[in-house]
């Protein structure tokens, strides 16, 4: 059954089709004053990208604050139900969810079965969603991509008080007139965003979740072992002993496992294979993308050590 989702946002119209759950196509567009056009807009872009006729679909479905503008709808979903449906799905474990849209920022408590517990919205201003981060872009005269790299480069702390975008710009620009960097106005907008965020997300309660120590080990150890692997790929290690050593030797590394290499191959490279994709389908590719020489010497069937040997032959 092909089926089609649409998300109409604050700002853009979100679509997406899938059939089974493959998705075949999706697709975003900016609304504006007619929000019925980029609806329509959305869709077939979507439509396109599947390569999918508008009468196959056989179900549509529709969330967002505009979403009693998808007139053909079959159903539509609350942000806050579709929010925690979405994220069940993808993370049984989640218990609460976070989502930042463009004029409102939400959390949400789901229980084991995905149904919503309890939620919290930033229904007084925008200053804990996106559009407050675009105003404050405008007001520092910064490219909006640049404003998360250009906040991590600063080292220190700014109070920024505003409780909307609207004071939240004549801050900045008092800032600005105080010769206050640009780094570190930047780093205050994202930590006032950050503090309206955690303050709804403390209403409705964070459930923590109990970790297994082998979780724990594999959490801590397999992105270090895997960069290993990467180092010894790109050539900045010439063997994996020169990892090991560095590690054992000058970072508390227990000499015992014989290093991060030593140990990758005592556990078994599938098993770190497995782990990291175990882990990237949970947290995302950042820290969890196996190493190319790691995938090559799994599907081979070869350790490091064995790997080593054979270079050295020839």
């Amino acid at each position: 059954m092909i089926t089609t989702g649409i998300d109409v946002g604050a700002k853009n119209v979100k679509v997406v089709i899938q059939e089974d759950g493959k998705v075949l196509g999706k697709s975003s567009v900016q609304g504006g004053l007619d929000m019925g056009a980029a609806i329509r807009d959305a869709l077939d872009a979507a439509l396109k990208d599947a390569g999918v006729a508008r009468d196959k679909v056989e179900k549509l479905y529709a969330t967002g604050a505009g979403r009693n503008e998808v007139k053909d709808a079959d159903d539509s979903y609350t942000e806050v139900g579709a929010d925690a449906a979405g994220i069940s799905y993808l993370f049984p474990e989640a218990r609460t969810v976070i989502d930042v849209g463009a004029e409102e920022g939400r959390a949400i408590r789901v229980d084991d079965r995905g149904k919503v517990v309890d939620f919290a919205i930033n229904e007084r201003c925008a200053a804990g969603a996106g559009a407050f981060t675009e105003a404050m872009a405008r007001a520092l005269e910064v490219p909006l991509e640049r404003m998360g790299q250009l906040s991590l480069t600063s080292t220190k702390a700014v109070a920024m008080n505003a409780q909307c975008a609207v004071f939240g710009e004549s801050e900045v620009v008092s800032l600005i007139h105080q010769k206050t960097e640009k780094k570190d106005i930047a780093r205050a907008v994202h930590d006032a965003m950050a503090t309206r965020i955690t303050s709804m997300a403390r209403r409705v309660g964070v459930e923590p979740r109990s970790h297994r120590d082998e979780e724990i080990l594999e959490r801590c150890l397999y992105p270090l072992l895997n960069e290993g692997l990467r180092i010894l790929e790109e050539g900045v290690a010439l063997r994996a002993s020169d990892v090991d050593v560095v590690w054992a030797a000058g970072y508390g590394f227990p000499r015992y496992r014989g290093g991060p290499l030593f140990y990758a191959d005592t556990i078994g490279l599938k098993t770190l294979h497995d782990g990291m994709l175990k882990y990237r389908a949970i947290f995302g590719p950042m820290h969890w993308e196996p190493a190319r020489l790691l995938v090559d010497l799994v599907k081979q069937g070869k350790s490091i050590a064995q790997w080593e040997r054979e270079r050295a032959r020839s």
